[in-house]
């Protein structure tokens, strides 16, 4: 497979040149690396053109990576007639060496799309920029992983993912919200494409700065949740019903979240629970509250022997103040529900 990699980009002058710089140096010879400089007031087209990029300026029409996505595959057609498919990244995102390479054998293998795996590199220690790493490091290690083994497909994650060029083509004119990468795993799961998931890919992702800009982040995400929930309910149902499991888990880890205010809910019903432990029914009530509860604790207490070393006693000690979690959340759906911006952006 002939893969190029395309960054879609709003105002990245400050990070753009790093990434293609990176992207250009993951192959041998070096990949080709297409920019979007999307509705830019700054100097994100001329850093990416410095960097080796060939970029593509656009100023019409909504802003976002999904527009973008779709306005490029036009723009650049007579530029992609000697490529099979595209590697999309965020302007912030790292490749690593040998990830086209492994997502390109994926693609060829029979995958209509294929996701690396997606590094979260936290900014600094402290609670809700660690844990938001951690969950998205414990998500990957252990639940797609799991799922590759069962042959069953991953979520697209917006960075570090491979589509072939005809799946895009067919795909991104249809894409309407603000988080594509839900909507590109939704449509492909129904019209039956695999995702296989890559490990061997890697692509670092650095997290946002402090809880403020990760509540803006997450919340960002919950808007785009709600936008599918109105949009693509039908999909989602019929998926439920014919898909099979794994798609219904996949649809799970899109669309049931946060995870963190399930596991809290699960706490706050045993607790409920247990002034009436005490009857028959209360106690076995209270009992499976527990047992719920406890392969939460299970799950992210297991993650902490995947993560890197020198990650594992933040971690642990952050684990320990996951309210900070929860309260983090809860500013992220309060924001998601009173931000008239349309894309919230995570950092300066």
């Amino acid at each position: 497979m002939r893969l190029a990699v395309l960054i879609p980009a709003h105002d990245e002058a400050a990070t753009i040149a790093d990434t293609v710089r990176l992207a250009c140096a993951a192959a041998e010879p070096p990949a080709t690396v297409f920019v979007v400089a999307d509705h830019c007031e700054d100097g994100t087209a001329a850093a990416a053109r410095a960097a080796g990029a060939r970029v593509f300026e656009r100023q019409d029409g909504l802003a976002g990576k999904g527009a973008a996505l779709a306005w490029f595959l036009t723009a650049a057609q007579d530029e992609l007639h000697e490529f099979d498919a595209l590697a999309i990244l965020d302007a912030d995102s790292r490749l690593q060496p040998g990830a086209l390479a492994a997502l390109g054998a994926a693609l060829a293998g029979g995958a209509v799309a294929a996701q690396g795996f997606v590094w979260p590199e936290p900014a600094d220690d402290s609670p809700a920029p660690l844990l938001a790493a951690y969950s998205e490091w414990v998500s990957q290690a252990l639940d797609d992983r799991l799922r590759r083994r069962l042959g069953w497909p991953v979520p697209l994650r917006g960075t570090g993912m491979a589509l072939s060029l005809a799946a895009l083509r067919e795909l991104a004119p249809r894409l309407e919200t603000r988080v594509e990468d839900i909507e590109l795993t939704l449509r492909l799961l129904a019209r039956g494409g695999h995702i296989a998931f890559v490990p061997e890919a890697v692509v670092v992702d650095p997290k946002p700065l402090g809880g403020g800009r990760v509540a803006r982040q997450r919340a960002r995400w919950l808007q785009g949740q709600r936008e599918i929930w109105r949009r693509y309910h039908r999909v989602i149902v019929r998926l439920l019903l014919t898909g099979g499991p794994g798609r219904a888990w996949v649809l799970g880890a899109l669309l049931v979240k946060p995870r963190t205010a399930i596991v809290a809910g699960k706490g706050a019903a045993l607790l409920l629970l247990l002034p009436f432990a005490g009857r028959p029914r209360g106690r076995r009530l209270a009992g499976a509250a527990a047992a719920l509860l406890a392969v939460d604790m299970l799950y992210y207490l297991a993650g902490l022997a995947t993560v890197p070393p020198g990650w594992r006693a933040p971690v642990a000690r952050a684990l320990l103040r996951a309210p900070v979690y929860v309260a983090m959340w809860s500013r992220a759906l309060l924001l998601s529900l009173a931000a008239r911006e349309r894309w919230l952006r995570a950092r300066d």
